[in-house]
Parts: structure tokens; C-alpha cells; sequence
């Protein structure tokens, strides 16, 4: 499940998406949590730390693989958001 929605992800390198992947389903599983509540061992927690520090991950990239996986799944959608579209804040 997590695969289709970020497995996509554009990161410049395969084992960030691949670490996108495990964390999505791990906070899934655990939300709400703190990173050592949510990653159980000391390397998924190290991996945690790790991507949110990496400077060569992107908050747009990750909103962008969002977008696309949000995007594929509603009928007459080809993975992707109208640019007319804009949040609505009052």
C-alpha cells in the first residue's frame, strides 16, 4: 500500500524512497508518535533521524509523490492536481 503511494517518490536516490516507503507504513501503524515511539529499533530509528535531517530530501518532492498518489486515485485524474486549484483559507 505504502509502495503505491510514495514508492514513486523522486529523491534522488532509490534507498530514500525505499526508507519513504518503511516510514510511511511504520507511522501508519504508529501515528501521533514520537520517532522513538514510532521506529522500534535502533536503525529504524537512526533511518528515522537520518531522512528528516538529510538535506537532499525535499519537502516539495515529498509533497509532489503526495499530490501524484492522491491524484492517480480519483476517477478521471491522471495523477496530478489542477494548478488552479488553491487552498481554501478564510
Amino acid at each position: 500500500m505504502w509502495d503505491e503511494e510514495f514508492g514513486h517518490a523522486e529523491l534522488g536516490d532509490s534507498r530514500r524512497t525505499a526508507r519513504l516507503v518503511r516510514m510511511a507504513a511504520s507511522l501508519a501503524e504508529r501515528p501521533g508518535g514520537k520517532v522513538l515511539e514510532v521506529f522500534r529499533s535502533n536503525a529504524e530509528q537512526q533511518g528515522a533521524y537520518d531522512f528528516l535531517s538529510n538535506e537532499r530530501i525535499r519537502g516539495a518532492d515529498l509533497l509532489a509523490a503526495m499530490r501524484s498518489a492522491t491524484g492517480s486515485g480519483v476517477p478521471g485524474s491522471h495523477g496530478s492536481t489542477s494548478s488552479s486549484m488553491a487552498p481554501v483559507c478564510d
